[in-house]
């Protein structure tokens, strides 16, 4: 199997490009700032609830994007986290990982 690796591309964006590694955005703290592990949290906790076998990859985005809605303080930093991460996020959703371990794997949260 060939890796290819290009570092700091593009603004910050990392990719990492290989047959099973998704394209991954460089730290999502840079994005959200010091509130960074509870916007993520607040933002995934209700489609992780909600997300079943059958979601489809459109309703996970949709449903990012809605969550911001409800941060009025801080929706800017939530819209920006999602436009950037959003791909990612709905990655790790599929794959059935809980909010604190999406938020842990793209830096914004202690595991």
């Amino acid at each position: 199997m060939v890796k290819l690796i290009i570092p700091s591309f593009l603004g910050g964006l990392t990719l990492a490009l290989a047959a099973n590694l998704p394209v991954v955005p460089g730290p999502a703290d840079n994005v959200l700032g010091d509130l960074g592990c509870n916007i993520c949290q607040r933002v995934l906790e209700p489609i992780v609830a909600l997300k079943g076998d059958n979601t489809k990859y459109t309703d996970i985005r949709e449903a990012l994007g809605n969550a911001c809605d409800s941060l009025p303080v801080a929706q800017q930093k939530c819209e920006n986290f999602v436009d950037v991460y959003g791909s990612l996020l709905v990655n790790f959703l599929e794959q059935d990982l809980g909010a604190t371990a999406i938020c842990a794997a793209v830096g914004l949260c202690e595991e």
